[in-house]
Protein backbone atom coordinates (compact mmCIF):
# COMPACT_ATOMS: atom_id res chain seq x y z
CA UNK A 1 0.00 0.00 0.00
CA UNK A 2 1.27 3.45 -0.82
CA UNK A 3 2.05 5.70 2.32
CA UNK A 4 1.59 8.97 1.64
CA UNK A 5 4.17 11.38 3.94
CA UNK A 6 3.88 15.13 4.46
CA UNK A 7 7.03 16.30 4.25
CA UNK A 8 8.39 18.85 2.57
CA UNK A 9 10.77 17.92 -1.11
CA UNK A 10 13.57 18.08 -1.38
CA UNK A 11 14.22 16.39 2.20
CA UNK A 12 11.46 13.51 1.66
CA UNK A 13 9.23 11.92 -0.79
CA UNK A 14 5.59 12.50 -1.47
CA UNK A 15 5.16 8.94 -1.72
CA UNK A 16 6.71 5.81 -0.34
CA UNK A 17 5.98 2.26 -1.69
CA UNK A 18 7.61 -1.40 -2.61
CA UNK A 19 7.06 -0.94 -6.28
CA UNK A 20 7.51 1.74 -9.05
CA UNK A 21 4.77 3.79 -10.18
CA UNK A 22 3.18 3.60 -13.06
CA UNK A 23 1.33 5.90 -15.99
CA UNK A 24 -1.48 5.80 -13.82
CA UNK A 25 -0.76 6.56 -10.77
CA UNK A 26 -2.50 9.59 -10.59
CA UNK A 27 -0.30 12.36 -8.70
CA UNK A 28 -2.01 15.94 -7.65
CA UNK A 29 1.08 17.49 -9.23
CA UNK A 30 3.55 17.44 -11.36
CA UNK A 31 7.16 17.32 -9.79
CA UNK A 32 5.42 14.71 -7.04
CA UNK A 33 8.63 12.28 -5.83
CA UNK A 34 7.98 8.59 -5.25
CA UNK A 35 10.59 6.29 -3.09
CA UNK A 36 10.88 2.57 -3.86
CA UNK A 37 11.91 1.56 -0.28
CA UNK A 38 12.79 -1.89 -1.74
CA UNK A 39 15.19 -0.93 -4.71
CA UNK A 40 15.92 2.42 -3.14
CA UNK A 41 15.27 3.85 -6.92
CA UNK A 42 13.47 7.44 -7.25
CA UNK A 43 10.77 8.26 -9.64
CA UNK A 44 9.78 12.18 -10.49
CA UNK A 45 6.37 12.91 -11.98
CA UNK A 46 6.89 15.03 -14.83
CA UNK A 47 3.23 15.03 -16.36
CA UNK A 48 0.96 14.47 -14.44
CA UNK A 49 -2.04 14.19 -16.57
CA UNK A 50 -4.65 11.88 -15.30
CA UNK A 51 -3.99 8.44 -16.32
CA UNK A 52 -1.45 9.03 -19.12
CA UNK A 53 1.47 10.47 -16.29
CA UNK A 54 4.90 10.31 -17.08
CA UNK A 55 7.27 9.33 -14.26
CA UNK A 56 11.55 9.64 -14.42
CA UNK A 57 13.67 6.69 -12.72
CA UNK A 58 16.68 7.33 -11.65
CA UNK A 59 19.35 4.97 -11.55
CA UNK A 60 20.67 3.21 -8.41
CA UNK A 61 24.83 2.09 -8.09
CA UNK A 62 26.96 1.09 -5.93
CA UNK A 63 31.03 0.84 -5.55
CA UNK A 64 32.47 -2.08 -5.62
CA UNK A 65 32.79 -4.27 -3.21
CA UNK A 66 35.14 -7.98 -2.70
CA UNK A 67 33.08 -10.90 -2.00
CA UNK A 68 33.13 -14.59 -1.89
CA UNK A 69 32.42 -16.14 -5.14
CA UNK A 70 30.42 -19.67 -4.38
CA UNK A 71 31.01 -22.12 -7.53
CA UNK A 72 31.42 -25.81 -8.68
CA UNK A 73 34.86 -25.00 -9.67
CA UNK A 74 37.70 -26.33 -7.41
CA UNK A 75 41.15 -26.42 -7.26
CA UNK A 76 41.16 -22.55 -7.48
CA UNK A 77 41.36 -19.65 -5.54
CA UNK A 78 38.99 -17.05 -6.20
CA UNK A 79 39.09 -13.06 -6.44
CA UNK A 80 35.67 -11.31 -7.50
CA UNK A 81 33.94 -8.25 -6.83
CA UNK A 82 30.62 -6.99 -7.95
CA UNK A 83 28.65 -3.79 -8.36
CA UNK A 84 25.24 -2.87 -8.60
CA UNK A 85 24.88 -1.13 -12.20
CA UNK A 86 21.01 0.25 -11.77
CA UNK A 87 18.95 -3.21 -12.46
CA UNK A 88 21.90 -5.12 -13.50
CA UNK A 89 24.84 -6.75 -10.91
CA UNK A 90 27.72 -6.77 -12.21
CA UNK A 91 30.54 -9.39 -11.78
CA UNK A 92 34.29 -9.46 -12.08
CA UNK A 93 36.05 -12.88 -10.85
CA UNK A 94 39.65 -14.17 -11.65
CA UNK A 95 40.16 -17.96 -10.16
CA UNK A 96 43.94 -19.20 -10.79
CA UNK A 97 44.56 -22.33 -10.58
CA UNK A 98 46.92 -24.16 -7.92
CA UNK A 99 47.09 -27.50 -9.32
CA UNK A 100 44.37 -29.99 -11.19
CA UNK A 101 40.27 -30.76 -10.77
CA UNK A 102 37.91 -28.00 -12.40
CA UNK A 103 34.61 -29.53 -12.64
CA UNK A 104 31.64 -28.20 -13.41
CA UNK A 105 31.51 -24.75 -13.95
CA UNK A 106 28.18 -23.38 -11.84
CA UNK A 107 28.24 -20.13 -10.19
CA UNK A 108 25.88 -18.89 -7.68
CA UNK A 109 24.18 -15.18 -7.82
CA UNK A 110 25.29 -13.32 -4.52
CA UNK A 111 23.07 -11.98 -1.55
CA UNK A 112 20.53 -14.49 -2.51
CA UNK A 113 18.95 -12.41 -5.65
CA UNK A 114 17.53 -14.04 -8.87
CA UNK A 115 18.03 -13.46 -12.15
CA UNK A 116 15.20 -11.57 -14.13
CA UNK A 117 13.59 -13.91 -17.09
CA UNK A 118 11.71 -10.68 -17.88
CA UNK A 119 14.63 -9.31 -19.67
CA UNK A 120 15.15 -12.25 -21.92
CA UNK A 121 11.29 -12.48 -23.07
CA UNK A 122 11.12 -15.72 -21.81
CA UNK A 123 9.71 -17.64 -18.66
CA UNK A 124 12.08 -20.46 -18.10
CA UNK A 125 15.44 -20.13 -18.69
CA UNK A 126 17.41 -21.69 -21.52
CA UNK A 127 21.35 -21.09 -21.26
CA UNK A 128 20.81 -17.55 -22.30
CA UNK A 129 24.29 -15.73 -22.92
CA UNK A 130 24.81 -12.96 -21.03
CA UNK A 131 28.58 -11.84 -21.38
CA UNK A 132 31.98 -13.78 -22.05
CA UNK A 133 34.89 -15.47 -20.28
CA UNK A 134 38.55 -16.49 -20.92
CA UNK A 135 40.32 -19.61 -19.97
CA UNK A 136 43.99 -19.00 -19.70
CA UNK A 137 46.18 -22.58 -20.39
CA UNK A 138 49.73 -22.38 -19.26
CA UNK A 139 51.12 -24.92 -20.82
CA UNK A 140 50.23 -23.25 -23.82
CA UNK A 141 50.11 -19.50 -23.18
CA UNK A 142 47.02 -19.85 -25.17
CA UNK A 143 43.57 -18.17 -24.25
CA UNK A 144 40.43 -19.48 -24.80
CA UNK A 145 37.21 -17.65 -24.88
CA UNK A 146 33.96 -18.40 -23.92
CA UNK A 147 30.48 -17.52 -22.58
CA UNK A 148 28.65 -16.90 -19.18
CA UNK A 149 25.32 -18.21 -19.32
CA UNK A 150 21.91 -18.01 -17.49
CA UNK A 151 21.40 -22.06 -15.83
CA UNK A 152 18.44 -21.29 -13.81
CA UNK A 153 17.02 -18.26 -12.03
CA UNK A 154 19.79 -18.52 -9.43
CA UNK A 155 22.77 -20.10 -11.77
CA UNK A 156 25.54 -18.97 -14.09
CA UNK A 157 27.59 -21.22 -15.65
CA UNK A 158 30.73 -20.98 -17.47
CA UNK A 159 31.09 -22.48 -21.29
CA UNK A 160 34.60 -22.46 -23.15
CA UNK A 161 34.45 -22.71 -27.12
CA UNK A 162 36.24 -26.43 -27.78
CA UNK A 163 37.44 -27.83 -31.31
CA UNK A 164 34.82 -31.08 -32.13
CA UNK A 165 35.98 -32.77 -35.26
CA UNK A 166 36.42 -29.84 -37.71
CA UNK A 167 33.61 -27.57 -35.88
CA UNK A 168 33.98 -25.36 -32.87
CA UNK A 169 31.53 -25.69 -30.37
CA UNK A 170 30.58 -23.88 -26.65
CA UNK A 171 31.04 -26.57 -23.90
CA UNK A 172 30.09 -26.69 -20.03
CA UNK A 173 33.88 -25.89 -18.42
CA UNK A 174 34.63 -29.54 -16.63
CA UNK A 175 37.79 -31.35 -15.17
CA UNK A 176 38.83 -32.03 -18.64
CA UNK A 177 36.52 -28.79 -20.65
CA UNK A 178 38.58 -27.05 -22.05
CA UNK A 179 41.69 -28.46 -20.19
CA UNK A 180 42.64 -30.58 -17.34
CA UNK A 181 43.29 -27.64 -15.30
CA UNK A 182 46.93 -27.84 -13.96
CA UNK A 183 48.36 -24.84 -11.60
CA UNK A 184 48.88 -21.58 -13.32
CA UNK A 185 45.82 -21.80 -15.49
CA UNK A 186 43.73 -19.06 -15.11
CA UNK A 187 39.71 -18.22 -15.27
CA UNK A 188 38.37 -15.23 -15.80
CA UNK A 189 35.20 -13.89 -16.30
CA UNK A 190 32.94 -10.46 -16.22
CA UNK A 191 29.01 -10.26 -16.67
CA UNK A 192 25.95 -7.86 -16.10
CA UNK A 193 23.43 -9.77 -14.56
CA UNK A 194 19.95 -8.64 -14.72
CA UNK A 195 17.91 -8.91 -10.96
CA UNK A 196 14.69 -9.30 -10.69
CA UNK A 197 14.88 -7.83 -7.11
CA UNK A 198 15.75 -4.42 -8.71
CA UNK A 199 13.85 -4.01 -12.30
Amino acid sequence: MTETIKIIPPKGFDYINTGNPSATTNPPTALATWLNATTGTISICTDNTTDANVWLRTSVNTDWESFTLSTTITGATWTAQKRRVDSYMEIHAKGSFTGGSGGNSNITVPDSLTIASSVFGVTSFGQDLISVCDYYDASSGYHYQGTVVVLDSTTLRLSITTVQGSYTRLGSVSTTVPFSPVSGDIYRFRCFVPIAEWQ
